[in-house]
């Protein structure tokens, strides 16, 4: 099977969503399966290079704070990319603008289309100094900007069933699955 993984983290080890990512595009691999990640570029520039059996394609990128890369505009290399490639599945990680990019372009060629849901508008508002009546409004905006992209998914998956009744809760119209991302025991150790 040919898939094609989008996500904004996938260069970054420090959070859930780029390990899970990275996991998934090597287990694929290694299962056989022909994978092919589009992620912001570290540098900056579109680059394409093999990382342990995986073909990353980096789409240009501005670098923001805190490790964040902006792929604003990035529709023509993701058609290009997509076409070439023929992928199955397109598989997307977030809602941020690569992964709109992506699901619009897969939309646009009538490719099966899915996402895992790694988000929850408190992970960001929770960090921000906000007042208190702040919170409310703006996480109900997080997560319309969320569902204009998951909505026009045919699958979503989420690591836990509470994930899903959330997601449910908040609007998702299409089929979610709760399937646990899973604990590598032998990597990651609580901290003594």
């Amino acid at each position: 099977m040919r898939v094609l993984l989008a996500g904004q983290a996938y260069y970054r080890r420090d959070n859930g969503q780029a390990v899970f990512t990275m996991n998934l595009a090597e287990g694929l691999t290694s299962a056989g399966h022909q994978v092919l990640v589009m992620a912001p570029s570290p540098t900056g520039k579109a680059a394409r290079k093999v990382v342990h059996g995986v073909t990353i394609q980096g789409v240009p990128a501005v670098a923001l704070i805190d490790n964040t890369n902006v792929t604003a505009f990035s529709q023509g290399l993701v058609a290009r990319t997509m076409t070439a490639f023929q992928p199955d599945v397109v598989h997307v990680q977030d809602h941020y603008f690569l992964s709109r990019s992506v699901v619009a372009v897969a939309r646009a060629q009538h490719r099966l289309t899915v996402g895992t849901n790694h988000f929850l508008p408190d992970n960001l508002t929770d960090n921000l100094p906000l007042t208190h009546w702040l919170h409310k409004p703006l996480d109900q905006l997080l997560w319309s900007a969320m569902l204009t992209v998951y909505n026009h998914l045919d699958a979503v998956s989420t690591p836990t069933e509470t994930a899903a009744a959330i997601l449910r809760a908040q609007g998702l119209r299409v089929p979610v699955t709760a399937i646990s991302c899973g604990v590598d025991v032998e990597r990651f150790r609580p901290r003594p």
